[in-house]
């Protein structure tokens, strides 16, 4: 229905469509603005950290005519992760960090800046700190027209490459299908609208089952941490 629609529009109808979300995020940027207004005005800016983000990008159209988040594509996944205010380090101030982050990385680096204790359960690491990430990882679990859950996705990115790798149906037998896993592997570098699916090429085996290692150890070494809680002597298992 909706590509249906998307192709009844005029070339000005599409144009349009796409210029009101560009509208809805100015309008997010004006009353952003007026927040920090009320802020300076109240002298609450003096000892802050001001973040803005955003929770998942829109396709708004592309890939065959995609116009919600619910896939693993860059537009949809990549969002911005601005830090500013008077905590940042001056060496840090008016910098492009080109590391890659997560928003899970927020939660460890607003309790270093409020002097809180780092729960070492969570997985993340300080955005203002030296570490940095040897790739990002996402996941998307969904429901079909039934309610059912869909069987588990996972991406891995690095600076040049993109593994996605996934299960077609539902998870109630995922577990039976394993061997029926689909992949799809893009070089962002030459290809960063991630058109042409280089997964069973064989000129990128080696690229692709490193980048399968990677994913598989990131998934375990953050699972690997619960159900677990830390006591100021180490582990204590809640089992």
């Amino acid at each position: 229905e909706r590509r249906e629609a998307w192709e009844a529009m005029s070339p000005l109808e599409r144009r349009r469509t796409t210029l009101r979300y560009y509208a809805n995020c100015s309008w997010l940027d004006h009353y952003f603005g007026l927040v920090m207004e009320s802020l300076e005005r109240q002298g609450r800016l003096d000892n802050a950290l001001i973040v803005f983000l955003s929770d998942h990008g829109e396709m708004l159209g592309e890939r065959r005519y995609r116009f919600s988040k619910y896939c693993l594509y860059d537009s949809s996944v990549r969002v911005p992760l601005i830090l500013s205010g008077s905590v940042i380090p001056g060496d840090k101030r008016g910098t492009v960090d080109e590391r890659q982050a997560e928003l899970i990385d927020l939660v460890p680096t607003l309790s270093k800046i409020a002097g809180l204790p780092r729960n070492p359960i969570l997985p993340g690491l300080d955005l203002l700190g030296e570490r940095k990430r040897r790739g990002t990882f996402s996941e998307f679990h969904g429901k079909g027209a039934e309610g059912l859950h869909s069987a588990p996705c996972y991406m891995w990115r690095k600076r040049d490459w993109k593994l996605i790798i996934y299960l077609s149906g539902t998870i109630e037998d995922a577990i039976e299908r394993v061997d029926e896993a689909h992949g799809e592997l893009y070089n962002l570098r030459t290809d960063p609208q991630e058109w042409y699916n280089v997964y069973t090429e064989a000129e990128y085996q080696p690229v692709r089952e490193q980048l399968k290692t990677e994913l598989l150890l990131h998934l375990a070494s953050v699972w690997s941490r619960g159900p677990f809680f830390y006591d100021r002597h180490g582990y204590a298992s809640l089992g």
